[in-house]
């Protein structure tokens, strides 16, 4: 698996799920318990925001503080997607 990272360290889970053919448990436990790697993800956002962005990201930022203070279970409901998982190798 380390190969594979140092081959690509942009790889994602599945990926290196599919590849080794071993769940995305077992992929996610060797490496972090056994290779000591974490998970970065990046994003580039606005550095600055206008009046409506800001406006929008604050009204969703409260209604989810409200749901989770009223749904114990609305965190674990939240699905992302886009993402991409890069490993950072110290």
């Amino acid at each position: 698996m380390k190969e594979l990272l140092l081959e690509n360290p942009r790889i994602g889970m599945r990926e290196l799920s599919s590849e080794l053919n071993v769940s995305c448990a077992i992929v996610h436990n060797i490496l972090t318990d056994h290779l000591d790697l974490r998970r970065v993800i990046m994003r580039i956002v606005p550095k600055e925001l206008d009046f409506v962005q800001k406006n929008y990201r604050k009204q969703m930022a409260l209604d989810m503080l409200h749901r989770t203070s009223t749904d114990p279970t609305f965190m674990k409901r939240i699905i992302t997607g886009g993402s991409t998982w890069v490993y950072d190798i110290h």
